[in-house]
């Protein structure tokens, strides 16, 4: 606020005809009342925002997060959690994050995802942390070629493009001009359960991870 009042006084001088452009005032404003240190409100107001934030950083906020002596129980203000509950929660969420990744291969219900799926170690996978090239990932890595037996990138179009029912869903064919074109409700909906799916697994991500052991302390 005390910024625009400095420069709404230096536009309205140069208004008047008083200065000729509003920073030949505006810098000479600034320096008498808006520097830390002057005698002048702005100086006041400084030190009083300074002392109140060293006040602030050296005072204990009341606390609201209580454990059972169990530590089998977390009270926040109104909200109770046992672990019991929240094992649930996160059970709960991998399956329904489950159920929405077999919808994303495009399983037909009278097929199994154990027959259509690659199987694929994840534990064998190996990635290079350092690698910072724009648009690499662990597919490109040279050492996971042997564990990857099929193009991971082209495994689910190569999939829609040979099975007939998939075609008819998601493609629509021109004959006049022959050209195959995208079905966008289709495609629009399958992007939904994309998001859908990735929400859940951040949630897990998140809830699951855990917090970093300290260093030193993971003896």
């Amino acid at each position: 606020m005390a910024l625009m009042l400095v420069v709404e006084q230096a536009v309205q001088m140069a208004d008047d005809g008083l200065i000729a452009h509003p920073a030949d005032t505006l810098d000479d404003m600034r320096e008498r009342f808006l520097l830390y240190g002057v005698r002048a409100p702005f100086g006041w107001i400084s030190r009083l925002r300074t002392y109140g934030k060293k006040i602030q950083n050296n005072t204990s906020s009341l606390g609201y997060i209580y454990w059972s002596d169990d530590e089998q129980t977390l009270s926040y203000k109104g909200l109770r959690l046992t672990m019991t509950d929240f094992q649930r929660f996160a059970r709960t969420r991998v399956t329904l994050a489950q159920s929405d990744l077999e919808q994303l291969f495009l399983l037909h219900e009278d097929e199994e995802r154990e027959t259509v799926v690659p199987l694929l170690s994840l534990h064998q996978l190996q990635d290079n942390l350092t690698h910072n090239q724009r648009g690499w990932n662990f597919l490109h890595d040279r050492r996971n070629r042997d564990i990857l037996t099929v193009n991971g990138e082209r495994w689910l179009m190569d999939r829609l493009l040979q099975s007939d029912s998939l075609r008819g869903e998601f493609l629509e064919i021109r004959k006049h001009d022959i050209q195959v074109v995208w079905r966008l409700s289709a495609v629009d909906n399958y992007l939904q359960q994309v998001d859908r799916f990735l929400h859940w697994l951040l949630l897990l991500v998140h809830i699951t991870g855990g917090q970093p052991i300290p260093w030193g302390g993971g003896g």
